[in-house]
């Protein structure tokens, strides 16, 4: 007999559908911003580092789900990141410092989207209001969903911001496909880096790590909810071959086809066309896409910051489900009462979640995304940094650290060349982030 679904309560999807929010999750700002990052780089270094960061997020994120499992074998059930921290890296200290960095991560991609958003539409309406006329006018119509209690709540606007953000990609790509086919002209197809910029080959390892937005953070939940736990492995390696075949096409093709590639790159349709018909109507696509995905990426960060401070949804969910073996017969059965209750409420935060002191909270969250990215003003520069301070942690260091642990501890057995791949993309990863948050550093006090 096969073992037990530990998560057998918790709601499942198939695995066609889970794929496509892996997918969803990771079509971004980052994937618009690549060919910019292509042609400064070069296809020479282009290529290597990409196969070097597309094959560690592979392997990193097996050893997750082989630290998942082993600690489940105990019969101790892992909802999230933060339980892996809680259990490998010595308690609350574990759990805090993987709070930090999911926290840092979803935060300065929500500034990245931000800073997308009032970029294009200054682009598309440059005699109409400034950027930060913009963001004041957004900020109060984002932080409307952002104030729902469960952002399940979003499944359908999802779905709208996939189609949308297809729709638009699909145009470009089509479009810069077409314009070398028929112009038998390439541009940036050197080799080596624009103007022998080597030392931007760090802040580019910053956007290809930035490029895998959101998988990391929520394998667990996937693999949770994925109907067929068997088959978790083969979601992550399917989805993660299929994103980056996406990053492929769009870092190389946009390069290639367009001498300045734009960030994003659906600029370059209104540098070629003006911003009447198509090129409007792709670049208005893609605002509204990350417009209705700004609250999804906003969902783990204040479950997270909620979960700690103690009030608001985040926090009243936070110890168990109902079914939950830690709690007592009388604990279970009031959440449970509680859960059920839950279902006739508002979908937006009230009175029992925390009321005008969590509203606020999340209002003033909002607020301070848009805030930065409008001071930073560059969105190149925020991918940037929290590709490089944020994403080798999340989804390499800290993976591959847990497999060590494991190991360690005799959880499974592992070849010492296994092993020794853990140890050397950790060592690495680290080394790169601190080399890359130096580069943020210096570069920031040079200018």
């Amino acid at each position: 007999m096969g073992q037990p679904d530990r998560h057998a309560g918790d709601p499942k999807a198939p695995f066609a559908q889970m794929m496509m929010v892996a997918l969803m999750m990771s079509m971004g700002v980052g994937n618009l911003a690549l060919p910019q990052g292509v042609a400064t780089a070069g296809l020479g270094a282009f290529f290597p580092m990409f196969v070097a960061v597309s094959g560690a997020m592979m392997w990193s994120m097996m050893a997750m789900l082989r630290a998942k499992g082993a600690i489940e074998e105990r019969g101790i059930r892992v909802f999230t990141y933060q339980d892996l921290g809680y259990d490998l890296l010595g308690g609350t200290l574990g759990k805090r410092l993987v709070d930090v960095m999911v926290i840092g991560y979803q935060f300065g991609v929500c500034c990245a989207y931000f800073s997308f958003v009032t970029a294009t539409l200054r682009e598309l309406m440059p005699g109409g209001l400034s950027r930060v006329q913009w963001t004041v006018l957004l900020a109060p119509l984002v932080a409307v969903p952002c104030n729902l209690r469960h952002f399940r709540d979003l499944g359908q606007p999802a779905k709208v911001a996939t189609a949308c953000y297809v729709v638009a990609w699909g145009t470009v790509m089509v479009y810069a496909g077409e314009r070398l086919a028929t112009r038998g002209e390439a541009h940036n197809d050197s080799l080596a880096p624009s103007d022998d910029r080597y030392w931007y080959l760090v802040k580019f390892f910053g956007m290809l790590c930035y490029a895998f937005e959101g998988i990391p953070a929520t394998l667990c939940q996937m693999a949770n909810t994925l109907s067929e736990p068997e088959r978790i492995g083969e979601l992550v390696l399917t989805s993660l071959a299929g994103i980056s075949a996406v990053l492929v096409v769009t870092g190389c093709v946009g390069a290639l086809a367009f001498a300045s590639p734009d960030d994003p790159v659906t600029l370059n349709l209104i540098d070629e066309f003006g911003k009447g018909g198509i090129p409007g109507l792709v670049n208005g696509l893609v605002v509204v896409a990350v417009l209705l995905k700004y609250p999804l990426q906003f969902s783990p960060m204040i479950s997270q910051i909620e979960q700690n401070w103690g009030e608001g949804p985040g926090a009243r969910f936070r110890d168990a489900r109902p079914e939950s073996s830690t709690l007592p017969p009388e604990a279970r059965k009031l959440l449970a009462q509680d859960l059920e209750t839950d279902r006739g409420d508002s979908i937006f935060v009230g009175e029992h979640d925390g009321g005008i002191r969590v509203v606020f909270a999340r209002t003033a969250l909002v607020a301070a995304t848009a805030t930065i990215a409008v001071v930073v003003g560059d969105l190149t520069d925020i991918i940037a940094f929290v590709g490089i301070c944020f994403g080798p942690g999340l989804a390499f260091v800290l993976p591959c650290f847990f497999d060590i642990v494991c190991i360690h501890r005799r959880a499974y057995r592992r070849s010492k060349l296994q092993l020794a791949v853990s140890v050397a993309i950790a060592l690495s990863m680290t080394f790169l982030s601190i080399l890359g948050f130096a580069q943020q550093i210096v570069t920031a006090i040079t200018g």
